[in-house]
């Protein structure tokens, strides 16, 4: 009988912010799949380390190759349930196959470093996704956070708020959130469109302050 496959929220990366939980998985796992940086964060000797790519149909064929015989960790940054790979792991996967253990987001970290609740703002991600997929709900301004990338940078999604009619309000960046390299900044949209650098991200809007 096939092994459950335990898909691991590993947080914003730094050991720090890891769960107990999480760890004692990770630990008892003979496979972990991940990200580079990932594995070379939390893979242990002896373990079978097998990186995380573009070509996620290799992730599938891993997973259902080592599960017949021994247990396999998924680790994803951030939270599983949140723009993860858990979606697709269902896909090829059903729930009984499956063990899901959550990690704290970056989001989560970004609005503690805010000092302020988030149960109020809309949570997007652009990593890896077009503006067209968030553009709707973008429709006035709001309190709204944004997983960024090397292609929608927060001067770029900036520039699409300006020119969408959001008012000059002001923005938080947070890059490297965890880790000793940390940088955040508090601007405004206007400044924020001429900001250099934040490609991975988050970027956090006021628009309703």
């Amino acid at each position: 009988m096939a092994a459950k496959v335990t898909v691991v929220g590993i947080g914003p990366g730094h050991p720090d912010y890891l769960l107990p939980v999480a760890e004692r998985a990770m630990r008892a796992a003979q496979v972990l799949i991940g990200s580079k940086r990932a594995l070379r964060t939390f893979a242990r000797p002896g373990q079978v380390q097998i990186e995380i790519t573009g070509r996620l149909e290799e992730v599938i064929t891993a997973v259902n190759e080592y599960r017949l015989t021994v247990p396999v960790a998924v680790l994803v940054s951030g939270d599983p349930g949140f723009y993860s790979l858990l979606p697709y792991l269902r896909q090829h996967l059903t729930a009984d196959d499956l063990e899901v253990i959550p990690g704290v987001s970056s989001l989560q970290i970004a609005f503690c470093r805010l000092k302020t609740a988030w149960q109020d703002a809309d949570l997007l991600s652009l990593h890896g996704r077009d503006w067209e997929s968030v553009r709707p709900r973008l429709t006035k301004p709001a309190k709204v956070a944004f997983l960024t990338d090397r292609e929608h940078t927060p001067a770029r999604i900036a520039g699409l708020l300006l020119q969408a009619g959001w008012p000059d309000c002001p923005v938080f960046l947070a890059e490297n959130l965890s880790y000793p390299a940390e940088r955040v900044i508090w601007t405004d949209l206007r400044s924020a469109a001429a900001e250099q650098g934040f490609a991975h991200s988050v970027m956090v809007v006021l628009g309703n302050a």
